[in-house]
């Protein structure tokens, strides 16, 4: 049999599976740039929920947009769901936008610089910096710096500003400022110009140079220009000194305290003077002789504070024996060395009736007394007043230092001066130094020998140039002194006689010009016959010195003095009579026409006698113990 089979289809309509759904991972809301450019999207997945030939899943992979730069923007990563995958229905599109942050700002690596003098200022070129910010690729900000440099600074200083800029890619940068310190340009000096030492009447015309200055630094540095001197003069006739000083104020250096420069110019003295004589006679009579002194003038030909010029009164000497005789005039002018310049006429004096000279002795083994009234009956025929005195000269009371040189180099001598009137042992003296203001000695000098009556003792240190001819009579090696030093001379350790003044530091010297203890030879007043022994009190060598110029040994080895001489009026007409007693009667005359006074000096001496002298007037007669005197003898 044959089974024929019928078939029936049915068609079903099966609707599609459900659309599947993405599941999105967890995704981030915002990266910084070096995340962002690390970051790797990750995979979703998709499902519909079902099983089986209904079921639709499965994995999509993330699709990456980066909009970011640098400044910063956004991730956008979107995940794709193919139709075909979903049954050729529309895909299924998930997109997350993932927001980015800007890259950080670069750091500028600032150089060290030190702060800088004026002149290290001038040549400065401030470095180039690196940046960074650390990050790299698309994040990474990175460069040099070129500076922008500010300078601020001139010669009083001031400062440098470098300022650093470095871009952050976000059209704008970030900035850093140094500020460099610079001191101010180094203190000018005075270049000062050389002046030589001048004549008297070259100073009295000199007007004082300008002198130029300079730091030696340029452009912004440079300290520089003229100051004009400013003369001092302290000197005179007999020389001294001119200072000029150059002053720059604190406003032309930038400075808080003016820079002074000072020299001194030495002056010499001006040129002697000339004595001219006046017209003399070839002689004189007695009586002519008897108020015959005309002056003398004098000059130096100088101008202004040069200028030396005058009269001079002469001393006269009478050596007229009876009524004839010589009469010498004698012209002294002290000149500035010390010296005096003398001119001297002897002119003779012819006889005449109108003069008598009287002359007598009187020895000291004559009488133990001297009457003076026997001397009021000497002048008979004119009227008057006699009077009586004692004159005495009086000797020093020990050594002193008669002469001091501070000369160039080891040119350094001291000379004393013995007017005790008798021989002194040198081996308890001493000259002792006293350096650089100190109140105690540094170096003492022990002397030795035998020095005699009116004599001098020349030490000097042994350095001296021999060309020089100093006779010293001792030489010392060792530190000598300089114009700041103190000196004093000692006996048995008392000090008898000071240069300087003990404990106290001058500076450079005491005194000025040439009368200072500095590059000056001083010689002793020829007044002074006795030692300073005060050497506490302020010392000025102008009150006992007379100064010389550096160098000056014209005197050294030989001191003069006018010793000091006391008259005492005698109130008794007789006194007594003693080895070396001078006495002196004089008589004022009161009649015109005669001599206006008489003089008789005598004096007592052990071993000799001393002439008695008297000038009488014509018609007047002399009486000397009871012998009655005339114009015929």
């Amino acid at each position: 049999m044959q089974w024929e089979y019928f078939f029936e289809f049915v068609t079903l309509d099966v609707s599609p599976a459900p659309s599947p759904e993405l599941a999105l991972p967890d995704i981030p809301l915002s990266f910084t740039c070096a995340e962002a450019l690390a970051y790797v999207a990750p995979d979703a997945e998709f499902s519909n929920g079902e099983i089986g030939i209904c079921g639709i899943s499965g994995i999509v992979p993330a699709v990456v947009e980066e909009n970011f730069t640098q400044c910063g923007g956004t991730i956008t990563v979107t995940w794709t769901l193919p139709s075909a995958d979903n049954c050729d229905r529309p895909a299924v599109m998930q997109t997350v936008t993932i927001d980015i942050a800007p890259a950080p700002e670069p750091v500028i690596d600032l150089p060290e610089i030190s702060d800088l003098t004026c002149g290290e200022a001038n040549a400065f070129v401030a470095p180039n910096a690196a940046f960074t910010n650390g990050e790299t690729g698309v994040c990474g900000i990175s460069g040099l710096a070129i500076p922008i440099v500010e300078n601020n600074f001139d010669e009083c200083g001031g400062t440098i500003t470098a300022i650093y800029r470095a871009p952050t890619g976000c059209d704008n940068f970030v900035e850093q400022v140094i500020i460099i310190n610079v001191a101010p340009a180094s203190e000018p000096v005075i270049n000062v110009p050389t002046i030589p030492n001048l004549t008297c009447d070259e100073a009295a015309s000199f007007v004082a140079p300008d002198a130029t200055f300079s730091n030696g630094e340029n452009d912004d540095c440079e300290i520089s220009g003229t100051v004009g001197g400013t003369l001092t003069r302290d000197f005179d006739m007999c020389g001294g000194t001119m200072t000029i000083q150059w002053e720059i104020e604190p406003s032309d250096h930038c400075g808080s305290f003016s820079i002074i420069e000072i020299i001194s110019v030495t002056v010499s003295p001006a040129v002697d003077p000339e004595i001219t004589l006046p017209e003399l006679p070839l002689s004189l009579t007695c009586a002519e002789a008897a108020t015959f002194a005309p002056d003398a003038e004098f000059n130096n030909g100088g101008i202004g504070i040069c200028e030396i010029s005058g009269a001079i009164t002469p001393t006269v000497d009478a050596d007229i024996m009876g009524n004839s005789g010589t009469l010498t005039l004698t012209w002294a002018l002290l000149l500035c060395n010390g010296f005096e310049r003398i001119e001297s006429v002897v002119i003779n004096v012819v006889p005449n009736e109108e003069i008598l000279i009287i002359r007598d002795t009187l020895c000291s083994n004559e009488t133990d007394a001297v009457d003076l009234t026997q001397f009021e009956s000497q002048i008979t025929d004119s009227t008057g007043i006699f009077e009586y005195s004692r004159q005495e000269v009086l000797n020093s009371s020990d050594l002193f230092i008669s002469e001091y040189v501070e000369g160039s180099g080891d040119n350094k001598c001291i000379e004393l001066y013995n007017n005790t009137g008798v021989t002194v042992d040198l081996s308890t003296y001493a000259i002792n130094f006293y350096f650089n203001g100190s109140s105690t000695i540094s170096r003492s000098l022990i002397l030795s020998g035998q020095l005699l009556p009116n004599d001098t003792y020349v030490l000097c240190d042994d350095g001296i140039d021999p060309s020089l001819g100093v006779a010293a009579d001792s030489l010392f090696g060792g530190a000598f002194y300089n114009g700041d030093d103190a000196i004093s001379l000692s006996n048995n350790g008392v000090e008898i006689d000071i240069i300087g003044q003990i404990g106290f530091d001058p500076g450079a010297q005491w005194g000025s010009g040439l009368t200072s203890t500095q590059n000056n030879t001083l010689v002793r007043n020829p007044n002074i016959t006795n030692g300073d022994a005060n050497g506490t009190d302020a010392f000025d060598p102008a009150m006992e010195w007379i100064g010389f110029a550096e160098d000056t040994f014209d005197d050294i080895g030989m001191h003069a003095i006018n010793p000091e001489v006391t008259v005492t009026p005698l109130s008794s007409t007789v006194v007594s009579v003693s080895d070396g007693d001078q006495f002196i009667v004089e008589f004022i005359d009161e009649v015109t026409g005669c001599m206006s006074s008489t003089t008789i000096t005598f004096e007592v001496r052990d071993t000799s006698s001393t002439t008695l002298e008297a000038i009488v007037c014509q018609g007047e007669t002399f009486d000397f113990n009871g012998q009655v005197l005339n114009t015929s003898g």
